[in-house]
């Protein structure tokens, strides 16, 4: 991934300043080109809670210049697997298993706060530097026709912006994807299976930290553990991150009726739900569970997958693409290798000509 000073300066419009539009503005502004970021909140706070960036993901904020330091997130060193009802380890990763990744790959592998992440990306994106044009930022943009085969893009007010390319990055229920489809935004194109809810909240390390029980265990599991019960349907993922000043913690369960199609994505749920589902888990993680405040509920849903990301001027990135399940932590970097390619198809263009041809060699 190289970038030059080009013959050929595009003007380029991004729907979503979320991790995958903040860090395409940033690629391309180093490809180059002008960039417009259109952004349908006020950005007062990033959803979320925890992520976890592997070294596929880290590997290109690394090229952009990204500080890993201010974004205060916790090396992912280990897991380990326990038993919900008697927290005794479970033989499911060899012993060292995670030891040596940022050596081997020579990229970081840590566990951000998403505020945090977001804020050091908003920073990147917008720095006044000589790796490009400054990238304009527009808050609170309704957008309401997007015009994929000539990158347009116009809001409630009227306002319209144009540009060579339109990159849709407008996350999980997008109008721009919505607009290259032809569906309804509303309904969009989810497979018929419930598949998990998860319920995600916060805690204060110290708060945890009070009982000496929680304490050992939090310093026996090192980086990550999960727990499962049962028939491991249940499983409760934990670690920490914001300098290790903040636990993460989330609960997977199957999926129980209702339709996630229109739904909040955080929907707030309650603690003696949470309590409820998890009641056959071990007292001291029933005390851990007991501190859970301010729950947030995701329905996790399979997607049809889409043949092209490419509609015309336009190409889908991030959730907007490629929505994945969180299992294996991959969503939030393979948006981010969406900006790694975007930084090499755009770098060093002689002409807009050059585009296509190098599409045709992806």
């Amino acid at each position: 991934m190289t970038s030059s000073v080009i013959s050929e300066q595009l003007t380029i419009i991004v729907v979503g300043a979320g991790i995958a539009g903040l860090t395409a503005a940033t690629a391309l502004k180093h490809a180059g080109h002008k960039v417009t970021v259109v952004e349908g909140s006020k950005l007062l706070q990033e959803v979320g809670a925890a992520i976890t960036l592997s070294p596929n993901g880290t590997r290109v904020l690394s090229k952009l210049g990204f500080d890993f330091e201010a974004a205060r997130g916790v090396r992912m060193d280990s897991v380990a697997v326990y038993a919900g009802d008697t927290l005794k380890k479970q033989d499911v990763y060899p012993p060292g298993s995670m030891d040596g990744i940022e050596p081997k790959f020579g990229f970081p592998y840590r566990a951000f706060h998403r505020v945090d992440l977001h804020n050091e990306l908003r920073k990147l994106a917008l720095l006044n530097d000589t790796k490009g044009p400054k990238v304009s930022l527009c808050l609170g943009v309704k957008v309401v026709r997007v015009d994929v085969e000539n990158a347009e893009v116009e809001s409630e007010d009227g306002e319209i912006w144009k540009g060579d390319l339109l990159i849709g990055a407008d996350g999980l229920h997008s109008f721009v994807r919505s607009a290259a489809l032809g569906t309804d935004v509303a309904k969009g194109e989810w497979t018929e299976d419930v598949v998990w809810d998860i319920y995600r909240w916060l805690l204060d390390t110290k708060d945890v930290e009070a009982d000496p029980e929680l304490k050992a265990l939090m310093r026996k599991a090192r980086s990550t553990f999960v727990l499962a019960c049962g028939d491991k349907t249940l499983r409760l993922v934990w670690y920490a991150c914001r300098n290790g000043e903040v636990q993460n913690l989330a609960a997977f369960c199957p999926g129980k009726g209702g339709n996630s199609i229109g739904e909040d994505y955080s929907q707030p749920v309650s603690k003696e739900l949470i309590l409820e589902l998890f009641s056959a888990y071990h007292p001291t993680i029933l005390r851990l569970l007991e501190k859970a405040d301010n729950i947030k509920k995701w329905r996790l849903r399979n997607r049809t997958p889409l043949k092209s990301y490419i509609y015309g001027k336009t190409i889908l990135i991030g959730d907007a693409a490629h929505p994945m399940l969180p299992f294996n932590a991959q969503a939030g970097n393979q948006a981010l290798e969406d900006c790694g390619a975007l930084l090499t198809l755009f770098s060093n263009l002689p002409d807009k000509d050059a585009i296509s041809g190098r599409n045709g060699d992806v």
